[in-house]
């Protein structure tokens, strides 16, 4: 996950800095807290769900997402 996320910031043109809110893959809450870690960000920068819905597989994103306004639009470049 670390490799995608640094990845997806070099191709953005983005660093940890610029953002506001991280929304990942709800499949375990030890890999998001390494993944927060590793990047230096704090886990209050991380939507995370798993301790309502457990690892909902293919729809984890999609459910992280849409609560994930509360973290203002998503944005894209």
């Amino acid at each position: 996950m670390l490799a995608a996320a640094n990845k997806a910031l070099q191709q953005s043109g983005l660093s940890v800095e610029d953002l506001t809110c991280i929304i990942p893959h709800q499949a375990n809450l030890r890999i998001i807290e390494a993944l927060a870690g590793r990047l230096g960000v704090p886990l209050s920068k991380f939507q995370v769900n798993l301790d309502r819905y457990g690892n909902t597989s293919a729809a984890a994103v999609a459910i992280a997402l849409d609560e994930g306004k509360s973290c203002g639009p998503v944005q894209g470049r």
